[in-house]
């Protein structure tokens, strides 16, 4: 007995949803999205037939884009983060990946602050990602890591910096990590690098996106020169993560 239309759409649906949580024992990606298939499945409704139909995941975009993934300091960051994949389970994180989801049809810088483990840097690759579907080339970088670098470059650091200054678009992850002293530690050669790259960054209108684990007030009190001219470029993209023992989600799966 032929089968009637809501019991063909039913298995197609079935279909799909066993495509789509599938593994694949050799994985394209390390997405947590596409479980490394490069492809999502979905149900195709055509003149009253229902077939099951694919369609590249953004990681296999991603993968697609080699020239601009090189300028990507964190490619396996930006593969594996993405906003699909942001663990909700309180609405601040709700409201916070909307307003990171938001802050990707505009022109404006986003700076994330709060403590470890709140998913500032998931979100924010995770805006890198889109941005890198959208066609823009993007640099990520370590604050601490970089800051050391050019610390020690000595009369080396103009060529070092350029990349900084010049990137279309630059993620700079974890600025004046210092630990639970906040803003003690941050020495003058650290604040005067990053208002550097600030500076010119925000004088040039090139996009940048930040996270630090200092909240917005924390950072304008350590210099009001350098938060003024990052506040003037994020306009309302400012999100601060009130800190809590419960929102570090480290500590959730130590």
């Amino acid at each position: 007995m032929d089968k009637s239309f809501e019991e063909w759409k039913s298995d197609v649906e079935k279909r799909v949803e066993l495509f789509n949580a599938s593994n694949y024992a050799t994985a394209v990606t390390d997405c947590a999205v596409c479980l490394g298939k490069g492809l999502h499945a979905y149900v195709r409704h055509t003149q009253g037939n229902a077939s099951m139909a694919t369609e590249d995941c953004d990681c296999k975009r991603l993968l697609s884009q080699a020239d601009k993934l090189r300028l990507c300091g964190m490619p396996e960051l930006v593969r594996r983060c993405g906003f699909d994949n942001y663990h909700i389970a309180a609405p601040w994180q709700a409201e916070l990946c909307k307003t990171v989801r938001a802050c990707a049809d505009t022109e404006k810088w986003l700076l994330l602050c709060g403590q470890s483990g709140s998913g500032k840097t998931h979100l924010a690759a995770a805006l890198c990602r889109e941005l890198l579907c959208r066609g823009k080339s993007v640099l990520c970088v370590s604050w601490p890591e970089t800051v050391r670098r050019l610390i020690a470059a000595g009369f080396e650091r103009e060529s070092l910096l350029q990349p900084l200054l010049n990137a279309q678009v630059l993620f700079v992850d974890d600025l004046f990590k210092s630990g639970a002293d906040q803003t003690r530690g941050v020495s003058r050669q650290e604040l005067d690098i990053a208002f550097t790259v600030v500076e010119h960054r925000s004088r040039l209108d090139k996009r940048t996106l930040i996270t630090t684990e200092l909240l917005s007030r924390e950072l304008e009190r350590l210099s009001e020169g350098l938060f003024g001219r990052i506040s003037q470029c994020c306009g309302s993209f400012i999100c601060n993560i009130a800190r809590a023992r419960e929102r570090n989600h480290r500590l959730k799966t130590a």
